[in-house]
């Protein structure tokens, strides 16, 4: 529509162009008329049709944004779409015995399931990254589900039984006034929420699949933070640097929104790989960022073009920069002092940062090697004094006058940005580096741990060894990330090095995951093998190449990031391929009066899940 519509006829291709316009910037030729380049190369164009990619990618996103904003009749849709396609299954290709294929398909490793996808052969307009199997099905699921909204729409409303019935019978009874209106709109309200509530109470926890978030900048770059923003929740800023120090190559931020699914918002080229980035609160549009060369820089959303991608303040010729990796970032408001910024490095400085007069720094701490006890893990000698390498901290949502440093060397420190001459409390548990450490946003006195060692840790600040201890018995390999959920004090997810995204709910075990999902069919199929040693045994893998035999196999994809979005039940993942997953949390689902009664509904599990732990070793 638009080739042609701005397609140049023969009189105007044969016209001249004239001097540039003052207006938009575009050519005119000797009569007045704009040439053709102009027009197409003009920013009001370009504006035009990006809001019509909006709205078409508002229609083809509809039923999968009506389930990330957890709408009711959208999973009631969702529902009756399964029970549909599980029926149509059935009648189209019973087989009453499939016994034995399982264990099949476990001890040759021939995938049971649907093929999925390999992340690093994807294209843009292909599969979002998610498995094709399930892919296929939530396809089928989402077309039964539209069809199933169509015949929906089609049936004359029942009084009261829906949106449009309460509607109609709004309007029919317009005489009673708008408090009769509201009434009815808050009864509805409440029906929805309950018949939601009861919903994810019967139905199985569960990840669903909704779309990806990829494009060719970002393709074969690994994703190494993510932060949503405060108050536009659906706006998701996403860095992406290279892990490995010998990988590195210049960074890139994007920011996505649910706007243009298919396409970031806006994109910010750096020229050192982007370890970490967080929004501001008291600021939404500063973004900070912390870079593999050492330096802080803000970002000013509200700057468009060139100067968007430029930073409003920087450290780069600041003495006080950090001297390697910068591996967090994190605002922190002070009260009377405002929000500042603090960031943690692996040159062992933990440093706060002011922008009232520009970018001023102060050093809060140089983190120093401490002896690890010989019972603790320790090997006993005694070491010289160095500087420790922080890789993650965070502060307690109660008390941003102290916080907790995660190092390089798998101890904890706690500290006091008032006292920078030693720690508040040392912690040992982890026997390799501590990657992440979080605080639990309803019960200050929790945070949570993840680290090479392969396993995620509960801590208490009064106690100096881990409340409790959290590792599936097939995982073997490196957690990545941790994170809290939002709107549920008891659940909260990993990502590892073998591919798995992990759900945890200390409601109802601190013993397995509640959910596993695998971001491909090989990373599944390894996992099934370690969980069946056995059979593994009797049909053991092929032994590895002589590349693979010094370490893991770096080209396979894996969740390197995690986060949970403020205002919906969703999961988004990011891959060491460049993609961010985006999932449905569902059968999940818990009410909470207030915060104090998550946070004591937290602190209950934890009680009750250490003594049962107790009783066990015992």
């Amino acid at each position: 529509v638009a080739g042609k519509a701005f397609e140049p006829s023969a009189a105007t291709a044969s016209q001249s162009a004239g001097p540039s316009s003052p207006n938009g910037g575009c050519s005119a030729s000797a009569d007045g008329e704009l040439a053709p380049e102009a027009v197409l190369q003009s920013s009001s164009l370009l504006e035009s049709l990006r809001i019509i990619e909006r709205g078409i990618q508002q229609n083809v996103f509809h039923q999968r944004q009506l389930l990330y904003r957890a709408v009711p009749i959208a999973d009631r849709d969702f529902a009756e779409s399964k029970r549909r396609a599980s029926e149509r299954l059935t009648s189209l290709d019973p087989k009453p015995d499939l016994r034995g294929a399982e264990v099949e398909g476990d001890v040759d490793g021939d995938d049971t399931t649907a093929p999925q996808h390999d992340l690093s052969h994807a294209q843009p307009a292909a599969d979002h990254g998610a498995n094709q199997g399930a892919q296929q099905r939530e396809s089928s699921e989402g077309q039964a589900a539209a069809d199933h909204q169509a015949d929906h729409d089609a049936k004359p409303p029942a009084s009261g039984a829906t949106e449009e019935g309460g509607a109609e019978a709004a309007d029919d009874d317009g005489d009673a006034g708008s408090q009769g209106s509201a009434d009815q709109l808050a009864e509805l309200e409440a029906e929805e929420a309950a018949a939601a509530h009861a919903v994810a109470e019967v139905e199985p926890p569960e990840l669903q699949f909704l779309w990806s978030f990829h494009c060719e900048e970002a393709r074969g770059r690994n994703v190494s933070s993510m932060s949503w923003n405060k108050v536009n929740q659906d706006l998701l800023a996403v860095s992406y640097c290279q892990f490995q120090f010998a990988d590195q190559r210049d960074g890139l931020i994007l920011f996505w929104t649910l706007k243009n699914p298919d396409y970031p918002e806006r994109r910010i080229h750096c020229k050192s790989g982007v370890c970490s980035i967080d929004f501001s609160t008291a600021h939404p549009s500063l973004l900070a960022a912390g870079m593999y060369d050492g330096t802080v820089a803000i970002y000013d959303l509200h700057r468009e073009g060139p100067l968007g991608e430029k930073p409003t303040l920087d450290s780069s010729r600041m003495p006080t920069q950090h001297k390697d990796a910068v591996w967090e970032v994190k605002w922190v408001s002070k009260a009377e002092r405002g929000e500042v910024l603090v960031s943690l490095s692996t040159d062992g400085r933990v440093t706060e940062w002011s922008l009232k007069k520009g970018l001023t720094s102060t050093d809060l701490m140089v983190l120093k090697r401490v002896h690890v006890p010989a019972d603790l893990g320790g090997v006993g000698e005694g070491i010289i004094s160095r500087t420790a390498a922080g890789l993650s901290l965070d502060f307690p949502c109660n008390d941003p006058g102290s916080y907790y440093a995660a190092t390089e060397d798998g101890t904890i420190h706690r500290c006091s940005c008032s006292y920078n001459e030693q720690y508040l409390e040392t912690y040992f548990g982890h026997s390799g580096p501590v990657y992440r450490l979080r605080c639990s946003p309803y019960w200050p006195e929790a945070f949570l741990t993840c680290s090479a060692d392969w396993s995620v840790r509960l801590w208490e600040p009064e106690r100096d060894q881990p409340l409790l201890h959290f590792q599936s018995v097939d995982l073997a390999d490196v957690v990545h990330d941790v994170a809290w959920s939002t709107s549920q004090s008891t659940v909260f997810g990993s990502v590892a090095g073998d591919g798995r995204i992990e759900i945890w709910d200390l409601a109802k075990s601190s013993l397995d995951p509640v959910i596993t999902r695998f971001i491909d069919a090989t990373s599944e199929r390894k996992a099934r093998l370690r969980r069946s040693p056995s059979r593994a045994a009797v049909n053991p893998p092929a032994p590895p190449s002589e590349s693979a035999a010094a370490g893991p196999d770096e080209t396979a994809p894996f969740f390197s990031s995690i986060a949970f979005a403020y205002n919906a039940p969703v999961v988004v993942a990011g891959s060491s391929q460049g993609v961010i997953h985006v999932y449905r949390l569902r059968g999940l689902a818990a009410a909470y009066e207030s915060d104090d009664h998550a946070a004591r509904v937290l602190q209950e599990v934890v009680d009750r899940q250490q003594s049962g732990s107790s009783r066990v070793s015992q």
